[in-house]
């Protein structure tokens, strides 16, 4: 058994702080990053909560062989971004094993996911019924008792809390009771009559359009324009521009600068390098390493050089 609470200032660190979990997480907010990661794991059973201040576009792989369900706690949209095309607000999104996931954040949103070993259910349903569980699409939204949801979040925040300020680590027995309650917590989602649940599809043509242009942004060799993106999707300005609005809560332009001002931040991170600043400036399409510093400093609260100089929080 293992707890873990820590605050960030670094994004990069925040994302790397949670071991085992592939992802990779970009910035989005003008300001100075402020998180909190608490990482409870014991007997097959691993709950976190993730607090962040800012906007933030997440790409996240979950583990083999595990079942995940994320129960948001705070998700308020930010004026027209609608985060619920790809999180169910009212229930919980279920998150299959080896799974890649998408998705933008608002501002100061606070989440919890409970992750199971498939083992644990295995030994508690039937194997139809585990079946169906694995079947289900990635990303779907599990709608049913708001006061399951309720239970279980307010189960792991007590968790999460309690532990952190222990001393002494419980014993093996009642990690096996601990497993045991929040399991059949989460069998309240599955254990019912599917005239009962409700399965809502999750995700939408804007919430893939802007994965597409993230992933496009990335990969691409050169500067690529909105005008660009526009012909390879085969659609009008105003389409990406909706999109954009509806899912991140930005523009198209302000999205693609945050993008690459995140992947020129991971460079200097990894490479630690003060002429690689130079290189990333048209690298990743600004005019000139001044400019390049600006646009550095506005999203992230600092420049580039103190990048460098940075140490793990």
């Amino acid at each position: 058994m293992y707890i873990k609470d820590q605050p960030f200032d670094d994004i990069i660190y925040h994302a790397k702080a949670l071991d085992f979990w592939e992802q990779e997480y970009n910035q989005l907010s003008e300001l100075v990053f402020q998180s909190r990661l608490q990482d409870l794991n014991f007997y097959g059973v691993r709950i976190f909560r993730e607090q962040m201040n800012c906007r933030v576009a997440q790409c996240t792989k979950t583990p083999l062989n595990t079942i995940n369900i994320l129960i948001p706690i705070h998700l308020i949209p930010e004026k027209s971004h609608l985060p619920t095309h790809t999180l169910c607000a009212n229930g919980a999104t279920l998150l299959p094993s080896e799974h890649e996931f998408f998705f933008c954040t608002p501002p100061n949103t606070d989440y919890i996911v409970i992750s199971l070993d498939q083992s644990i259910l295995e030994k508690r349903l039937i194997h139809q019924d585990m079946e169906k569980i694995l079947k289900k699409r990635f990303g779907c939204g599990i709608v049913w008792n708001a006061q399951i949801s309720k239970r279980l979040s307010e189960k792991c925040i007590h968790l999460l809390n309690q532990y952190t300020t222990m001393h002494t680590l419980p014993t093996l027995q009642t990690q096996q009771h601990l497993q045991d309650e929040i399991t059949d917590l989460v069998l309240h989602y599955f254990e019912c009559d599917d005239d009962i649940l409700t399965i809502k599809d999750l995700g939408s043509n804007h919430h893939h359009i802007v994965q597409y242009v993230y992933e496009r942004v990335l990969e691409s060799d050169h500067h690529l324009t909105v005008l660009e993106l526009c012909q390879e999707l085969q659609i009008p300005h105003r389409s990406l521009h909706y999109a954009f609005e509806k899912t991140t809560g930005m523009s198209p332009n302000k999205y693609i600068r945050a993008i690459r001002l995140n992947a020129a931040d991971r460079l200097i991170h990894q490479q630690r390098s003060k002429s690689l600043i130079t290189d990333l400036a048209h690298q990743y399409g600004f005019s000139h390493s001044s400019h390049f510093g600006r646009e550095y400093k506005k999203l992230f609260g600092r420049i580039p050089s103190q990048r460098l100089c940075c140490t793990k929080a």
